[in-house]
């Protein structure tokens, strides 16, 4: 072997040392990018859920906003309904004095008329006996 073939040699070795170095290096950083990326999606991951997670909470709360609305007015319905059918019953009960209070008139105006004739009757008979 001459030296030209031990330096050649020896240059092949260096390079091949070089090569598993940079190999090496280059693992070391292609592992550094993948748990870099994989950090990012993590972060990226955990604000799209905390993303939706606000929207579903802000669902959630129109639709318990929505609910009480809800409840809200079916209370008032059914006191409107209640109101209105105390309401009726009192125009009923109106209806009804008004038809005893006619009927009452009718009866008075038949005792007037009775009254009338009496009065007419005793003065009458007083003048008669005051004859």
């Amino acid at each position: 072997m001459s030296s030209v073939d031990t330096f050649e040699a020896k240059s092949a070795k260096a390079r091949l040392d070089q090569h598993r170095d940079d190999a090496v290096h280059a693992k070391v950083q292609l592992t550094e990018s993948l748990d870099a990326l994989k950090a990012a999606q993590s972060r990226l991951l955990g604000k799209r859920l905390d993303d939706a997670i606000d929207k579903q909470r802000n669902v959630e709360k129109e639709a318990l906003a929505y609910l009480k609305n809800v409840n809200s007015m079916c209370q008032r319905a059914a006191k409107w309904k209640s109101e209105q059918k105390r309401f009726r019953l009192s125009l009923d009960e109106m209806n009804q004095f008004a038809e005893w209070a006619a009927a009452t008139e009718i009866d008075l105006h038949a005792v007037a008329g009775n009254l009338e004739y009496v009065c007419a009757v005793l003065e009458k008979e007083q003048e008669e006996v005051a004859k």
